[in-house]
Parts: structure tokens; sequence; C-alpha cells
């Protein structure tokens, strides 16, 4: 049924039961909306604001944030960070380890913009990122994308460009019941997935990989 449905759209519906004799009332008005056509590409334009230091030294821990693309670009993260490193930006990822848990940028794979994947990142000034990236790739229930995990804390990102509800991922995921944490300064949790907004979260579970639904453009 649900392959007859036009993407993008709000749809009402109600029921009634019949037996052998007669008809019942009709149940009350219900709807839902099905979720808009995953676009081939996103267009990527966000400005990230950060202090203005003269020297590298100068930034303190606060100042950093996790940030994340959408997509999956494969293209390491430098590729979007103007100047050089050391100078006018670092960049960090956590691999999950109980101790020395940062890994400092270093051209490695590990720096690639995977789907869902983040990074701890500081730049000289306000940090401008525009480019296009290729959507994420679907899973086979056409709904889904998974996004790669491994053991502890994790930086991951909304691989989608619009919000996702946590809530809505905790529905997709078996017995994930841990919030989720963004980064402005200090750290609180949020219930959704900003495009662009990295988060940390905790794979208490050890999951291989997290699966985010597609949602309604709601």
């Amino acid at each position: 049924v649900g392959t007859s449905l036009t993407q993008n759209q709000l749809y009402f519906w109600r029921i009634r039961a019949k037996n052998g004799i007669a008809y019942s009332g009709w149940s009350n008005v219900r709807a839902f909306a099905t979720r808009p056509e995953l676009p081939a590409s996103y267009t990527v334009n966000a400005d990230v604001s950060f202090p203005t230091h003269g020297q590298a030294s100068d930034y303190e821990p606060w100042d950093y944030r996790i940030i994340g693309l959408p997509g999956n670009s494969s293209q390491p993260i430098s590729d979007f960070l103007p100047g050089a490193q050391g100078e006018d930006w670092e960049v960090y990822w956590d691999n999950g380890a109980a101790s020395d848990y940062f890994v400092k940028f270093d051209g490695s794979t590990a720096f690639s913009c995977s789907t869902g994947k983040a990074f701890w990142i500081i730049s000289k000034g306000t940090l401008t990122i525009q480019d296009n990236v290729p959507s994420p790739a679907l899973n086979p229930d056409n709904f889904t994308v998974s996004v790669s995990l491994h053991s502890g804390w994790n930086l991951i990102c909304n691989p989608f460009g619009i919000d996702v509800p946590w809530e809505m991922v905790k529905a997709y995921n078996s017995n994930i019941t841990v919030p989720i944490y963004y980064f402005n300064g200090s750290f609180t949790t949020t219930d959704v997935l900003t495009p662009g907004q990295g988060v940390y979260f905790y794979n208490a579970n050890n999951l291989s990989s997290l699966r985010i639904p597609y949602p309604p453009d709601s």
C-alpha cells in the first residue's frame, strides 16, 4: 500500500468494522505524513562563530565546537576548512577509548566526512562552509541510513538536511535509552539531531551502527 502513496504528503484515514449484520460507526479521523524524497545532494551553507585570537595557544577548550556535515562526501574534513592546520584551524576525532581518546587531524581516513560522522573543530574567527555534498545512501528499508559506531563515546551528526527527533532514532534502534549531548561552551542534552551540529552519543549497547530514519518534512 505504501508504495502508491505520494511523498511529502499529509494523509487522513478512518476505519469502521463490519460483521454479518451491520457496520459499526466510523473511528476518529487520524493523520500521517509521508516523508519527502531524498535529494541527490545537499547544499551546505553554514557559518559557525569562533573567537579570533592572535595565537593558537590563546584558544581554550570551550572555544571548540562539534561539527558534522550532512550527506556522505567521503572527503577529508580539511577540504572544508580554509587556511592552514595549526594556524587557522584544528580538528580532533574521538576514538571512544577510555584514555587518549582525542586523535589530532593527521589526514587519515578517520577524518573523512562519512555518513553521520562529526569532529571537534576550532577555527580562527567565523568558519564558513559552502559546498554540495552527496546525500547518504538509504538502507534496503528505503527509510533509514546507518551511521558506523565504535564502543564508548561517539561523535555523530545528522546525515540529512532536516531535523531528526532523537525519540524517532531511539524507536528504530533497540534498547537505546541514553540522551545525546551537544556542546556550546558546555555540554547540554538535546532532543533533536540538527543538520550541521554534531553531538556525543554513548554506545552503551556496543552497536556496530546506528539507524537514523529519514523523517517527514514537517
